[in-house]
């Protein structure tokens, strides 16, 4: 077994609800980078997002990434952009990472309204599609990948640990 995991993909994908799963089962520490965030600036992403911008956003995410990967026997939900910075990637090598596989539209349908921890969910399904799109190359560069379509967060959550078992 692995010293942790990380789960990797789009919003929406279901990566705080697996992970909360998993650590469960586990008896592990369950993280979510997005949360760590918050509470390490004391203040919303979407505040972040609006006085900052994302650049600022993305240096942080990384900062706070790389402080929360000493953590061991935890499971870490990332937010849907960590991989597009190539700081992130360097940093997430030799950890065990799963990318969870998301439609746009799926996930376009989970986040609706949920604009305050997701500033990027504020878009129309078009400029999701558009921003998974862009990103696409990079949650396609994670080794191992499980689709959660027609799945429950549980299923998903077993998935994973059949991966980390075998």
């Amino acid at each position: 077994m692995e010293k942790s995991l990380i789960l990797t993909g789009f919003m929406g994908a279901g990566k705080s609800s697996v992970a909360r799963y998993i650590a469960q089962k586990l008896d592990w520490i369950e993280l979510d980078l997005d949360s760590e965030i918050e509470r390490a600036q004391g203040r919303s992403i979407s505040e972040i997002f609006e006085k900052e911008g994302e650049e600022y956003f993305r240096t942080l995410e990384t900062r706070i990434l790389k402080a929360t990967l000493e953590n061991e026997s935890m499971v870490l939900a990332t937010g849907g952009g960590v991989l597009t910075q190539s700081a992130n990637r360097q940093l997430l090598k030799g950890h065990f990472v799963v990318n969870l596989r998301v439609d746009p539209a799926l996930a376009f349908a989970r986040i609706k309204g949920d604009s305050d921890k997701r500033p990027l969910a504020r878009a129309g399904l078009e400029e999701l599609e558009s921003l998974y799109s862009a990103r696409a190359e990079h949650y396609d560069s994670v080794k191992l990948q499980v689709d959660t379509k027609g799945k429950t967060p549980q299923e998903v959550a077993e998935e994973v640990l059949s991966l980390m078992q075998g």
